[in-house]
């Protein structure tokens, strides 16, 4: 069974019960929390205003807590499936899983609140499951993917995922995860399309009314949240070791845009894990090529072929 509310979708209403719940919550001030970008990240950041004005962060605080109040809903529906459960008899061998579909940035590099770009607080998303072959009460860090689900499913269910299949099951946890050679050690793509409608833009803020922009309104002071040439692809590499001829961390992330400036974003996540420092410029031409290379490799794999090593 699958189970998918709206919340925290805008409009970020909550049930009337859980209406200023959280009343004094604000927007998280992390270190890229609206800071002003400049040349180091694409152009879609770089749009005016740039940090955001004071007068708007009441809004950004306000958008967060109404996100948070709406999840409240979604706790009553996860309550109520479990107590279901456990009447049945049923909730100790059914596996529940809690995950989302990206993250969200409400107020980072000056961005109001949306998805879509290829930061960590847009594409980090959580993960809980409790049931048969996972420990309680544990954390790991080791990395899930999206493209991991399918397999771990069918495992579950005690078949073997096709050969053509790019992830790979973690069921049962840890071991499997181990056995299956990835562990921290992993390369793997992360893409998005751009945008753009011109429905989205707001004839009242000062853009071309053309379909290369999208979600431009007055509320969010006209910074656009989107465009046909937010269009990415990057690499994400995670290693348990230093490995020097190939990156110099164990936490890496390398991005080209398909735009006219061909813009590439390059992060060492483990010394910068909020992405202030562009690395892009000073990446040897060795170590750039070598992420392309792997990029180009998995654009186009299916199965184990993409399991670089």
């Amino acid at each position: 069974m699958v189970l998918a509310p709206p919340a925290p979708h805008a409009p970020f209403t909550p049930a009337p019960e859980y209406n200023d719940h959280y009343k004094n919550v604000k927007a998280m001030r992390t270190p890229n929390f609206n800071i002003p970008v400049f040349q180091d990240k694409h152009w879609l950041l770089q749009m005016p205003p740039s940090p955001l004005p004071d007068s708007m962060l009441p809004e950004l605080d306000r958008v967060y807590r109404k996100r948070w109040e709406t999840l409240l809903s979604v706790d009553d529906l996860v309550e109520s499936i479990v107590t279901r459960l456990d009447s049945l008899g049923l909730l100790d061998s059914t596996h529940i899983i809690l995950t989302s579909d990206h993250g969200y940035h409400v107020g980072q590099f000056g961005l109001p609140w949306d998805k879509r770009q290829p930061y960590e607080m847009d594409i980090r998303i959580p993960l809980m499951i409790r049931g048969p072959g996972f420990p309680h009460k544990q954390m790991d860090i080791r990395p899930v993917l999206n493209i991991d689900f399918a397999p771990t499913f069918l495992a579950m269910a005690g078949l073997e995922a096709p050969a053509w299949m790019d992830g790979v099951s973690f069921f049962p946890f840890p071991q499997t995860i181990v056995n299956n050679g990835t562990g921290m050690d992993r390369k793997f793509l992360i893409e998005y399309h751009g945008e753009g409608s011109r429905k989205t833009v707001s004839p009242d803020c000062p853009y071309d009314q053309s379909d290369t922009l999208s979600n431009c309104i007055p509320e969010q002071k006209c910074k656009c949240q989107d465009s046909k040439n937010n269009t990415y692809m990057c690499v994400r590499h995670l290693e348990p070791h230093i490995t020097a001829d190939v990156t110099p961390s164990h936490d890496f992330v390398f991005c080209k845009f398909r735009d006219s400036e061909n813009f590439t974003e390059a992060y060492d996540l483990n010394v910068d894990p909020y992405q202030l420092n562009n690395l892009a410029p000073s990446l040897s031409p060795a170590i750039g090529n070598k992420y392309i290379s792997w990029m180009d490799h998995l654009k186009f794999c299916s199965g184990l072929l993409c399991h670089l090593h």
